[in-house]
């Protein structure tokens, strides 16, 4: 066994999937620290973006675009985002896709295809 590697085994054991949530060009926050997400017209929630402007608490993800959702997160912080408000909390409350899982479910698939096309070569000869 080389060495470290127990420890990487323990890391991987520990290691807890962040699940990431696009918020618009190229920009993503963890979905664990989202608080809510509102719709960014009403005049609270454009008092509030004021007043996170103010203290430094304010993520501008728009890359210049209209703002349409706000986030709020746990550490106080409002992230602005130019996607509509359903699409962002769609992708919040989405699960996290379990990529080991697809890796295998892929790879399965690959070796039914190649049987699949090893069985129809045999019957056309």
């Amino acid at each position: 066994m080389p060495p470290g590697h127990s420890r990487l085994r323990e890391m991987e054991q520990r290691a807890v999937a962040i699940q990431l949530i696009n918020v618009g060009y190229g920009n993503f926050i963890s979905a664990d620290k989202i608080i809510a997400v509102v719709d960014a017209d009403s005049a609270p929630v454009k008092r509030a973006i004021l007043d996170a402007k103010k203290k430094g608490n304010l993520v501008d993800a728009t890359v210049g675009h209209k703002t349409r959702t706000v986030l709020v997160m746990d550490s106080g912080h409002l992230v602005l985002s130019a996607k509509a408000t359903e699409t962002v909390a769609a992708n919040a409350s989405a699960p996290a896709p379990d990529v080991r899982r697809a890796r295998s479910e892929g790879a399965e698939a690959k070796a039914r295809r190649a049987a699949g096309e090893a069985g129809s070569e045999r019957e056309t000869s």
